[in-house]
């Protein structure tokens, strides 16, 4: 920009209000607050950057309704015009970024105008990735052969509608870098999951009836999962907002782990004990089983006592629909080798990992119980460790 032109600190080159803070300006001889060059400048090259951040979010949120729009109604037109105008996204999420680099550059920000910029600079990633998932759906939607049927245009539609109200909502708070609306936003993601999974059943009564072309069946299931990608992306965008206006960083992510064994009365209580005091800061443990039994076994609890390890809600669970948990579970561990074959279907997100220990001992008499337990109690031990490290690091809590 010209250094010539002037722009109000208040005020966008697009003429909207933009919530920033006014420079603070010195105090002439004569007692009047006068503004630095440094500071119009500084401000200036600040609103540009507000204004292209709203532009670029502004198209972004255009091309997901639009791309969702061209499926629905088997629009080419509307599919192509989504699929050019990626060219401009990118253009001007590389715009975007070239105003961050100067910025920082010409400045040497620090505070609140550092935080800003580099969060820009990961916005414009977002919101980049955001357009390639709009080209995507329409890249399918120009090779379907007839327009989705009824029941999956809704679930479609639905999750199109949740998906763009995420980003919506997240960018606003980025543009206002609004705490209490960021926060709001970051609870608007966790619907998209079950809309997402109950789509994908209605998806998989759709190809078993074989009513559709399998081309248009994978079609509306990739589309599905990008949808999913957006909110994801918004979620990203929250925390910037939070990041750039308080200085908040996302905070480690607290995994929900589950295990699993047929009576939950011995082996995946263990897991569960030694997980809780190995590894409570980093995620949440909890176990059952397929065919609980009324008690744990009386053989466990001195082993328990001896290292050190409680049993927290010590009656055995039966395990839960693990589709219809209102939060899914990370990572489910079974410990048995039926476990898969047992549980039932694992939502999208579930991650199923198999660590058969073998049989727990017979009885209290069993004269190898506590060598049983303690081998038990080694495998648990290293294989935790191993999966903390990949989830957390090594340093887990």
């Amino acid at each position: 920009m010209p250094p010539s032109e002037e722009i109000s600190p208040a005020t966008s080159q697009t003429g909207k209000d933009i919530c920033a803070p006014q420079p603070s300006g010195i105090v002439s001889s004569g007692g009047v607050s006068a503004v630095t060059h440094y500071e119009e400048r500084l401000e200036r090259d600040l609103n540009e950057i507000r204004a292209k951040v709203q532009a670029v979010g502004d198209l972004i949120e255009e091309q997901v309704r639009d791309a969702v729009q061209a499926l629905l109604t088997m629009d080419p037109d509307l599919a192509n015009q989504v699929i050019l105008k990626d060219r401009i996204v990118n253009r001007e999420t590389r715009e975007m970024d070239g105003l961050c680099h100067r910025f920082v550059v010409r400045h040497l920000p620090v505070a609140g105008h550092l935080r800003y910029a580099s969060a820009v600079q990961r916005v414009s990633v977002e919101l980049e990735r955001v357009g390639d998932y709009a080209v995507t759906i329409c890249r399918h939607s120009l090779r379907c052969e007839t327009p989705p049927p009824e029941r999956i245009a809704k679930d479609l539609d639905l999750l199109g509608q949740q998906a763009r109200f995420s980003l919506t909502e997240a960018l606003r708070a980025f543009y206002d870098q609004d705490e209490g609306r960021a926060r709001k936003a970051l609870g608007l993601t966790a619907p998209l999951d079950t809309t997402h999974d109950s789509a994908f059943e209605d998806l998989v009564a759709l190809g078993e009836a074989q009513k559709e072309p399998v081309r248009d069946v994978f079609a509306y299931l990739r589309s599905l999962y990008v949808l999913l990608r957006v909110s994801d992306q918004a979620e990203n965008i929250a925390h910037d907002a939070l990041f750039s206006a308080t200085g908040e960083t996302k905070n480690p992510k607290v995994y929900r782990i589950l295990f699993v064994d047929r009576a939950n009365d011995c082996r995946s209580q263990l897991a569960e004990a030694y997980s809780r005091r190995a590894y409570g800061e980093s995620a949440q443990f909890t176990s059952a089983g397929w065919d609980p039994a009324d008690s744990l076994r009386p053989e466990l609890e001195p082993f328990l006592a001896n290292h050190g390890l409680s049993v927290e809600d010590t009656l055995p669970k039966k395990v839960p629909d693990l589709l219809a948990e209102p939060k899914h579970f990370h990572v489910v561990i079974g410990l048995d080798a039926m476990a898969l074959d047992m549980i039932g279907e694992l939502p999208y997100k579930t991650v199923f990992l198999n660590w058969d220990l073998g049989p727990c001992p017979f009885s209290e008499e069993d004269p190898d119980a506590e060598k049983t337990f303690e081998t038990m109690y080694r495998v648990i031990a290293g294989q935790m460790r191993d999966l903390m490290e990949v989830l957390r690091g090594p340093d887990a809590p």
